[in-house]
């Protein structure tokens, strides 16, 4: 991918349109905690797919604000971004589905 996203929406538009419609239905009926264990977060190769791994700040930065409405950022690791990116994958599918 040559260009990355840097806001949530945006990874999570990406991510929608790689996800078949059976692995939506999964996701929508699961818990994070869920995916993790079933080995779906990582299927979703959301650090190749952002480049979080790499270094990609502006969307680190982008979901440490989500995570923390105090007005203080402190960045979030790669795996606490990968989380709040697949909440809002969750809430997304819910959302789209009602």
């Amino acid at each position: 991918m040559d260009i990355l996203p840097i806001t949530i929406k945006q990874t999570v538009d990406i991510l929608l349109e790689n996800i078949s419609i059976d692995e939506k239905s999964i996701i929508q009926n699961s818990t994070y905690e869920e995916l993790l264990e079933f080995g779906i977060v990582e299927s979703l190769n959301i650090e190749e797919i952002t480049g979080i791994a790499m270094g990609n700040n502006a969307l680190i930065e982008e979901c440490s604000k989500f995570e923390n409405d105090s007005g203080f950022i402190t960045f979030l690791s790669v795996e606490q971004t990968i989380e709040v990116i697949v909440r809002n994958l969750i809430l997304s599918i819910a959302s789209s589905k009602s």
